[in-house]
């Protein structure tokens, strides 16, 4: 049985302040997502805000740069690129622009294409996989859910990534079904 809201909403009402206090507490220590998005929603100020947003990209760079001194590269990066990913979701559970997640995912491909473009179209297709994934990714946030003004900043530098990913590393079904380029 899947207990709603409604149900324990009487109960809820109920309580004294410093019953609910309680409650809401005891809720936010188990849910450490929750209680940094109500801390940057609600307490803090813009600049923290920015200086989150400063450390998430130097998670993505720590993110992409931890794996690469030991085994296939090209799996390690996949590594990365799944941890730098999971540090950009959370940072867009806090702040939900998509023109900021789209910076971030703009931001580790820049690091991908600048640093690692030697290593698409190899045998270990999963970072091919990734990275195409990210600019699929970017493609929707920029394409459906940025307004007309942001999307000129972004359009350049994704058409460039998905025109080397295509000549480099075509044979992956992820990277075949990307769009040509992108236009606004």
């Amino acid at each position: 049985m899947k207990i709603k809201i409604a149900d324990i909403s009487p109960y809820l009402e109920s309580l004294s302040e410093k019953e609910k206090d309680k409650l809401i507490a005891r809720l936010l220590t188990k849910n450490q997502a929750e209680l940094e998005a109500i801390y940057f929603q609600k307490v803090a100020s813009k600049n923290d805000l920015e200086d989150l947003f400063a450390d998430v990209k130097a998670e993505i760079e720590d993110a992409m740069n931890v794996y690469i001194n030991y085994g296939v590269i090209q799996k390690n990066l996949a590594k990365g690129i799944q941890k730098a990913t999971q540090a950009i979701n959370r940072y867009k559970a806090i702040d939900r622009r998509p023109e900021k997640e789209g910076e971030l995912i703009m931001y580790m491909l820049e690091i991908i294409f600048t640093d690692f473009g030697n290593e698409f179209g190899t045998c270990w297709t999963v970072f091919d996989f990734r990275v195409a994934q990210a600019i699929s990714k970017v493609v929707t946030i920029v394409t459906r859910k940025i307004h007309a003004d942001y999307r000129m900043d972004f359009e350049g530098k994704i058409n460039g990534h998905i025109r080397r990913l295509k000549a480099e590393a075509s044979h992956n079904d992820v990277i075949y079904n990307l769009p040509d380029r992108i236009t606004y």
